[in-house]
């Protein structure tokens, strides 16, 4: 009965100390885990803006009426485009009688959250107590090692 108990005590040294020296050496594989990338734009917001470029695109001819002599007179108004850009933007007002062209926002964060899973075998250095020809003795050796349990 007590070889029995010596028995069971040394597979059990054996299989713990290979579990913590194995989990120690292996370093995780992501590839075998599930890698999630999570995208996100931002929008950005510029209160006074300063235009870069003026342009002028043609003419416009606009009637202007003053109402207390009823007289008419037409002028010709340049129609421009402004581009407004920074960092993280480029926005085209045009016009006589301005209106947005267009605006670009580019502030776009990738945020990337890797899983690992490690291997379930692993090989390593073992101690404790086993069967050797001699009988059971003490012993300090290479062994492969099964992952039961994660934490």
């Amino acid at each position: 009965m007590p070889q029995h108990i010596k028995t069971v005590a040394a597979l059990t040294a054996g299989a713990i100390a290979g579990f913590m020296v194995g989990r120690m050496s292996v370093a995780p594989d992501v590839r075998a885990g599930s890698v999630q990338v999570l995208t996100r734009t931002d929008t950005v917001r510029v209160e006074r803006p300063v235009a870069v470029t003026h342009t002028v695109l043609d003419t416009i001819t606009e009637r202007l009426v003053k109402h207390t002599t009823r007289d008419t007179v037409y002028v010709e108004v340049p129609r421009t485009q402004s581009v407004y850009e920074g960092a993280d933007y480029r926005a085209y007002v045009s016009g006589f009688r301005a209106s947005l062209d267009s605006i670009s926002v580019y502030r776009r964060y990738s945020y990337t959250t890797a899983t690992a899973r490690k291997p379930r075998f692993s090989i390593g250095l073992q101690g404790g107590y086993g069967y050797t020809p001699k009988g059971f003795q003490p012993y300090i050796g290479i062994g492969v090692s099964v992952s039961l349990l994660s934490f």
